[in-house]
Formats: structure tokens, C-alpha cells, sequence
């Protein structure tokens, strides 16, 4: 199957989320035996429209009206037309249906137009870009987000609320290695890329991302998540997957921004299989003060309203803690509420069983499973000197500083590398086992495994 389709198997698992009724293919404008990229879904109640092997399954009409702008184009073999139209729409709120004309596509591109001057794709200079044209992620970034936003996700990697999500990513994706069906759920997945990484580092899982802004998708299947597959809907309404479909499910820094917690929830509870993971990262923690905090809940509460299986609640600091000193996870035991009570952010992981509540190794491994992605951190500047190499972060903004960096600079503000740590690196990225020195600049995150959309530093060049 093409990278850029979506497999006809999983139709098979999915239904509407307004109806309930199944799917059937109405029409194919672009679609192999196996996979379609360009085509429309049918149900009993609305055609969604499935652009770029990304089905969007959100009926994004007015009131009182079925008629969706991308479908028309779509029907009119216009699949372009469709991009574009989602490209500037998909995140916008009640949008409007274009006025009708003897001309509809120049109806529908006037509708574009306006979108996309009010909300997203524009420039710096305030000078409409298609994003369609760029091939640099950064540049897409820059073109299609404000600016403090993309700094934000070109730099996740410098985050904690991103890294501290690793460890107990890859206890969940190393689980559900070992089921037969091995499909993974990332709800809420935003560009993709905790989606990317672990679509990267366990290519026999099968992950799915899902997130409500088709501009998110279109950029994580463009660059970071190009092995995932990827599906626009809204949390909110019933999650759009059949009973016991899925192995695991990932949510990270999402679930205080559902609002249906109750609903949500059970959603999950029905669509994870009988030995199914969850794990929801960086969760707001409701006892702590958070300029963006959505509906957060207390550590009490995000317990009690999960009434399925077991769980792990831990504060997130103590994640990356144990990560940086040991390479470890330890669930064996329950995290003592006065210490969840103060932590900034809270992680949950929970499973249908109690196979999972031991001290978690392998996660070092785990992070270096493609030896060949291990790159700097993005957020270093290289200097070369007569010792080596010296790396000092260079954060974009104060803003995003003090975010990621709270009272303990992680990653670490500025690293020496001398020449025998840059062999050892080297050798690592092309098999060799892991020196004692490279496994702690992979637990503290300044080696990562980095999407191959970023710009790589050759440390060993002169």
C-alpha cells in the first residue's frame, strides 16, 4: 500500500460517529486495491470526505445542511480542490457553505481564501503562503502557525512534557508488540510526533494518529509520522472504531482539553481490546496553578474516572528522574497521592491486567532501536573546538524557556563532547553497543531519535 493511502481493511472497524452505521466507499478518485488516497465515505447520514489517505470524519456543514465543500470538489475530480479547502478550513469552527454560484469551485476558493487569511496560512509578513508548495518542515511550520507555536513544535524535543512521555510509550508499545492485531491509537496526536516516534521504533506496530485539525495531520504524515495512519475526528462525539479494535491507545496533553471526560472515556473503555494499554501524558494537574489549563482534574479525580482496569498515576518529573539516573520505569507501586497532589503534571498508565506493574527495562534499547536516526538534540547550537564539540541550547523564545526548563534545565542547558564520545556516537549510530557515555546522553535526551525531517549536525566533520 502507498504511504500516502489509507487501508481499506481498517474501513472495516470504523462507523460514523453521528449515525453509527458503517462505511462504503461512494467514491474513488484516486485508490489502489489495498489503499485509498482521494475518495468519499458514505454512511446513512453524510458523505465525509477522505483527502490525501486522511478520512475526515467530522461533518463540517452548517446547521441544517448536509453539503460538505471538500466532498463537492471531490466529486467534481477535483482533488486538489479538497486539499485546499480542508487545508484552510479543517480547524476552523462552524464554517460556512460557500455561496452558491454558476462557477461553485470559484465559490468554494473565495471561501478558502477568506479562511485562510483569518486563521492560519499566512506569513510572518502577513503574506498568504501555500504551505502545498514548501518542502522544509520548519518553513511549513513558520508558514502555517503563529509564531510562538511553532516554535513550540519544531523544538518538542527540548520539551518535558513531550520527553517525559517516552518511557511509558515504549511500555505500551512493547506490550502490544505482542498481541496478534498490534494496533496502537494516539488520540489527540497533534503534528504527530509521538506518533512518529513510535511508528519509527516499532514499525510491526500498526499506529493510527487521530487528532481534529486536518493542518495537523497533513503535516505529521508529510513529516513525522509518515508510517501512521491518520484520521480527523472530534474526541468529543463517540470515537469512530469498532468494539475491542484497538491494543493501545496514547494521549498526550490532550485529555484535560476533552471537556466529556465521562464520555470520552468510556469511548476508550469500549474500543480497547480485553488486554488493552492506556496512557495518558501530561495531564494538568487541577492542585497546581497552569497558564494553559484547560479542564483539569486533581490526581483523585483523573483515578475515579477511570473505571476500567488497573492504573498507574505518576507525577511526570518522576518519570524523566528515573529515565535520566536509571533508564527505568517502576510500576510495581502506586505514587503516594501528597506527592501527585504537587507535581505540575501528572501521567497515567493503565491495562486490562497486572502484567505491566514491574520495574520497566529495555527502554534505553528501545530509544535507540534505529540507530541510524540518533542525532543531537535539535535544540543545540554546535561550536567546534580544539577539545571537541561544545552544545549550548538556543531557545527560540524566554517563553518556551521557562516552559520547558522550570527549576532543572532538562535537557541539559550546555554539553562538552570530547573527540572519544564523539567516536562512540559515531560507532552507536552504525550498530556498535551502547558505551556507558552514550546511554546517559540518551536518557537525558541529548541524543534522540530524530524524524528525518530535521537537520542533522556532523559532529566528527572538521
Amino acid at each position: 500500500m502507498n504511504a500516502n493511502e489509507f487501508p481499506r481493511a481498517l474501513l472495516a472497524d470504523l462507523s460514523c460517529p453521528c449515525c453509527g452505521s458503517g462505511f462504503r466507499v461512494g467514491l474513488e478518485l484516486s485508490a489502489s486495491s489495498t489503499g485509498l488516497r482521494d475518495a468519499v465515505l458514505c454512511c446513512d447520514c453524510y458523505e465525509y470526505p477522505l483527502v490525501g489517505g486522511i478520512p475526515v470524519l467530522r461533518q463540517m456543514s452548517p446547521v441544517a445542511s448536509t453539503r460538505n465543500v471538500a466532498v463537492d470538489h471531490l466529486r467534481q475530480g477535483d482533488a486538489d480542490g479538497a486539499l485546499q479547502w480542508l487545508l484552510a478550513a479543517g480547524n476552523a469552527p462552524g464554517v460556512p457553505a460557500a455561496k452558491r454560484s454558476a462557477d461553485g469551485n470559484h465559490a468554494s476558493a473565495r471561501l478558502v481564501s477568506r479562511i485562510r487569511n483569518r486563521f492560519r496560512l499566512v506569513s510572518d509578513r502577513s503574506t498568504a503562503v501555500d504551505i502545498r508548495t514548501l518542502v522544509d518542515y520548519e518553513d511549513v511550520l513558520r508558514a502555517s502557525r503563529p509564531a510562538g507555536y511553532a516554535h513550540y513544535l519544531y523544538q518538542r524535543f527540548a520539551n518535558p512534557s513531550f520527553l517525559g512521555a517516552l518511557p511509558p510509550a515504549f511500555v505500551l508499545a512493547q506490550a502490544c508488540e505482542n498481541r496478534p492485531r498490534r494496533r496502537v491509537l494516539e488520540l489527540l496526536s497533534g503534528v504527530g510526533h509521538l506518533s512518529g516516534v513510535v511508528s519509527a521504533l516499532f514499525p510491526a506496530l500498526d499506529t493510527i494518529m487521530a487528532d481534529v485539525d486536518y493542518l495537523n495531520l497533513y503535516i505529521a504524515r508529510r513529516f513525522l509520522a509518515q508510517n501512521a495512519v491518520a484520521i480527523c475526528l472530534d474526541a468529543e462525539l463517540p470515537l469512530p472504531f469498532s468494539e475491542n479494535s484497538i491494543d493501545g491507545i496514547l494521549c498526550l496533553d490532550g485529555l484535560h482539553y476533552v471537556r466529556s471526560k465521562i464520555a470520552f472515556l468510556e469511548q476508550v473503555d469500549r474500543i480497547l481490546g480485553s488486554e488493552g494499554i492506556w496512557l495518558f501524558a501530561h495531564m494538568h494537574n487541577a492542585s497546581v496553578p497552569n497558564p494553559n489549563p484547560g479542564a483539569p482534574l486533581d490526581a483523585e479525580g483523573y483515578l475515579h474516572r477511570i473505571a476500567f482496569g488497573e492504573q498507574r498515576l505518576l507525577a511526570e518529573s518522576g518519570v524523566l528522574e528515573q529515565f535520566k539516573r536509571d533508564g527505568v520505569l517502576d510500576l510495581m507501586h502506586q505514587t503516594p497521592l501528597s506527592l501527585l497532589n504537587s507535581s505540575n503534571a501528572l501521567t497515567l498508565l493503565g491495562a486490562r491486567d497486572d502484567h505491566l506493574w514491574k520495574r520497566q527495562t529495555g527502554l534505553v534499547a528501545a530509544l535507540s532501536r534505529r540507530r541510524e536516526l540518533l542525532a543531537l538534540n535539535p535544540l543545540y547550537r554546535i561550536e567546534k573546538t580544539a577539545d571537541g564539540v561544545r552544545a549550548t541550547a538556543l531557545w527560540p523564545s524566554e517563553s518556551l524557556r521557562n516552559e520547558c526548563t522550570g527549576h532543572v534545565p532538562f535537557p541539559p542547558e550546555r554539553v562538552h563532547l570530547g573527540p572519544s564520545i564523539l567516536q562512540e556516537i559515531a560507532a552507536a549510530r552504525t550498530g556498535a553497543s551502547l558505551s556507558d557515555s552514550v546511554s546517559g546522553l540518551l536518557r537525558s535526551f541529548v541524543l534522540v531519535p530524530l524524524p528525518e525531517c530535521y537537520p542533522r549536525v556532523d559532529l566528527l566533520s572538521g
